[in-house]
């Protein structure tokens, strides 16, 4: 009997937005629900939260399998031109940015619409790199590392905005390193934007590598010379890769079974409260 009268009053209680709302909201706080990151929970209604947390609750459940299965049908769209490459989904959306090597455009898709929603922009035909997503209300943005004939190597932030009134894509910042230098391990935050950076041409063996990072607002570059041995970059050690945490930026260097961390300081870098960064040692 008391089983009963609780399964009763479990059951009254998810029919209450004002349950279901805070659920969710402390669920996004662990992981991901089915719904975009930053999307207003308080602005669904109750069928529409119980889409949500149906929809969270049946994909930790098939993820939580040894062999998660494809769930529901699968959707095809046929891309026009062909031989497009994702640059990125807006988490919780149909909205895709895609890119043509061949003309060298980028163009936003709503595939649940299955067409392009954006004029095309042109970037370049060969993006080398990219960072990792910046998600904000209604809006999307990835950093590019770009290059132009084999020379000019650029960052380029194309950021998608979406909502009620319709779907854009811009490149609010853009920026063309010097000839003669190799940059690669893009990363990005939603202050400053950067990449590794070295001369190939010297031949010192002591040649060091810089981390090369510019505010978005200001477009002011700072420069950080390291004590990091371009030789440690080598074929045989392996591709470093970049990320950021607490706007500190770490750079990952794995070979083999073995695995090397370097860090930069928040202190260093461009970010919005610290305007003075220009010229710094490592």
């Amino acid at each position: 009997m008391l089983h009963s009268q609780c399964l009763s009053y479990f059951q009254w209680l998810v029919l209450q937005k004002k349950f279901l709302d805070p659920c969710l909201q402390a669920e996004r706080l662990r992981r991901p629900i089915a719904c975009p990151l930053h999307e207003d929970l308080t602005m669904h209604d109750l069928q529409s939260l119980k889409r949500i947390a149906l929809h969270t609750l049946r994909r930790e459940r098939n993820w939580s399998l040894p062999e998660p299965q494809v769930i529901g049908p699968i959707k095809s769209v046929m891309l026009n031109p062909r031989g497009l490459d994702v640059i990125f989904q807006v988490p919780g959306t149909e909205l895709y940015v895609f890119h043509s090597r061949s003309t060298g455009m980028v163009v936003a898709w709503d595939v649940g619409l299955g067409k392009p929603v954006t004029p095309s922009i042109y970037v370049s035909h060969r993006i080398m790199d990219v960072s990792p997503g910046q998600d904000g209300v209604g809006k999307f943005s990835m950093g590019l590392l770009t290059s132009s004939l084999g020379t000019h190597h650029r960052l380029v932030v194309v950021c998608l905005e979406y909502g009620p009134a319709g779907v854009t894509l811009s490149l609010p910042f853009e920026h063309t390193f010097g000839v003669g230098l190799s940059h690669w391990a893009v990363f990005m935050t939603k202050e400053y934007i950067g990449a590794l950076e070295y001369a190939p041409n010297l031949e010192e063996s002591d040649a060091t590598i810089d981390i090369v990072a510019l505010n978005l607002s200001s477009a002011k570059e700072t420069v950080i010379k390291t004590d990091i041995l371009r030789d440690e970059f080598g074929v045989d050690i392996g591709y470093p890769g970049t990320s950021t945490a607490d706007g500190n930026v770490f750079i990952l260097v794995e070979y083999k079974n073995d695995s090397l961390v370097y860090c930069c300081p928040k202190s260093y870098l461009p970010h919005d409260a610290n305007p003075n960064a220009l010229l710094l040692p490592s």
